[in-house]
């Protein structure tokens, strides 16, 4: 009986170079390349997951531009027609108003005088509305404490609001004044409110809130870029039916509105946009179907020293 030599003395003959601490150096390399390749796996999953934040950022702002830019489009436009047809509709005042005078108000075409008048007025209306959008009417700017103007127009909010809408009212105490025309701050006071109302189908709860806020950095206000510095904010949240993106993004647009056919003109937000961008401030609005809409508008804080005094105007 023949007896086979052992294979691993034969294994060493045939591979004279091979030595365990050959072999724990390949085993040793092995385990680095499998490491080397998760580790370069993980980096280009990571590297992947960045550049997909990435692009989505500049979706986004470009989505925001893109939104910028078409408002502008859109109020230059509507800017231009609004002007031309206000230099007509005074030529329709005045003349309207001469054959009031002449025809008197026993003449058969009286009533039709006041008429032409008055679709003239009511047109006029329409076409401020326009220059207020495209930044084009003449604002009257003071010293002026937003919390005066919130109370001063809250007897006339309520009653916009109706019985069954409860209104609170949270103000700030000592905050900043802005430099601002009154009447059109009131307007765009009125303007939220009565978009709040219309969104809550008459009942509900509206929120109004004043406060300082400072940005340390730039941060996109809704399709604008807000500056860094010092703001005053005006905020509104209803619990209405809220809005979807698709309705967000037309929503400052004239004539855009989610009401049933005459029930609006729809320029009562688009009227509140160029009223706070002319003011140079900014407005932001968050909402989503059936959780309500915040509205913030921010202006400039005036610095403290040029306050006119206690009532904020002058």
């Amino acid at each position: 009986m023949s007896h086979e030599p052992p294979t691993r003395g034969r294994d060493a003959q045939a591979h004279p170079d091979i030595t365990p601490g050959l072999i724990a150096e390949r085993i040793l390399l092995s385990a680095l390349r499998e490491q080397d390749r998760a580790i370069a796996i993980d980096t280009a999953r990571a590297s992947a997951e960045l550049l997909a934040a990435e692009a989505g950022t500049r979706l986004e702002h470009m989505q925001r531009r893109h939104q910028s830019q078409r408002l502008d489009a859109i109020g230059t436009l509507a800017g231009g027609v609004a002007h031309d047809f206000n230099n007509l509709l005074t030529v329709i005042g005045i003349h309207s108003a001469f054959l009031l005078d002449a025809l008197g108000e026993e003449h058969p075409y009286h009533g039709d005088a006041e008429a032409i008048q008055a679709a003239g007025v009511s047109a006029a209306v329409l076409t401020s509305q326009l220059l207020a959008f495209s930044r084009r009417q003449i604002l009257r700017p003071v010293d002026l404490d937003l919390n005066h103007a919130i109370a001063g127009a809250r007897v006339l909010i309520e009653n916009l609001l109706g019985a069954r809408i409860a209104l609170t009212v949270e103000l700030a105490p000592d905050i900043a004044h802005v430099t601002a025309d009154p009447t059109q701050v009131a307007a765009v006071i009125n303007n939220l409110a009565v978009n709040a109302r219309d969104a809550m189908r008459g009942a509900g709860t509206l929120l109004i809130q004043s406060r300082d806020t400072y940005l340390a950095e730039p941060a996109c206000v809704g399709s604008d870029m807000m500056p860094a510095g010092a703001w005053v904010t005006l905020m509104l949240r209803d619990d209405g039916r809220g809005m979807t993106e698709r309705v967000k993004e037309r929503l400052f647009e004239p004539f855009f509105t989610t009401k049933e056919f005459g029930s609006g003109t729809g320029l009562g937000l688009a009227t509140t946009y160029g009223i706070v961008r002319q003011s140079g401030g900014y407005i932001n609005v968050e909402s989503a179907p059936g959780q309500g809409s915040t509205f913030e508008v921010h202006l400039p804080a005036a610095p403290r020293a040029t306050r006119a005094g206690p009532s904020g105007g002058s």
